[in-house]
């Protein structure tokens, strides 16, 4: 499957149906299996992501708590929290610029980004909050404390960099 074929939209669609009006008794065998094929190429990038933040030896999350020093691929603390800041600004200028006003200019609900759930505006409101997260350093999840230990230091270290 390419990329644009998997993922939360492709699960949504093939869940829903093209009006949102899909019952279980809908599916076929065939589509029984690609739900299977979705929903694991899912679990195995999640899986990926989660890995990629483990405490360990050229982890992303050591990677990234180490910036600034030599076995680190951001040469400072200033690189990884642009890093941060620059994704932040993606997609908050996304969510305006593309997510709300392509479907507002076009009056076509296809554009939206979750519309075979009639989810797209959670989606919206959770991007804003994941961002607003991120800023103040709040991760409500069982996995805070190694949150925090990542984000709350980058702040007050940023503090002392003279620009």
């Amino acid at each position: 499957m390419t990329t644009t074929t998997r993922g939360f939209h492709a699960l949504e669609f093939s869940l829903f149906g093209l009006n949102g009006t899909k019952t279980a008794v809908d599916f076929s065998s065939r589509e029984l299996q690609l739900l299977d094929l979705l929903s694991a190429d899912l679990k195995k990038q999640a899986d990926l992501l989660s890995s990629s933040w483990a405490s360990a030896t050229g982890s992303f999350y050591d990677d990234f708590r180490s910036a600034g020093s030599d076995n680190s691929s951001y040469t400072t603390v200033t690189a990884a929290l642009g890093e941060v800041l620059g994704s932040m600004a993606d997609i908050m200028t996304e969510l305006p610029d593309s997510k709300i006003q392509i479907p507002l200019d076009n009056q076509d609900n296809a554009y939206l980004e979750s519309r075979f759930a009639d989810y797209s505006l959670t989606d919206y409101r959770n991007n804003v909050q994941g961002t607003y997260n991120v800023y103040i350093g709040n991760m409500a999840t069982s996995k805070r404390k190694r949150a925090s230990a990542i984000w709350s230091p980058l702040p007050i270290q940023l503090l002392t960099i003279k620009c």
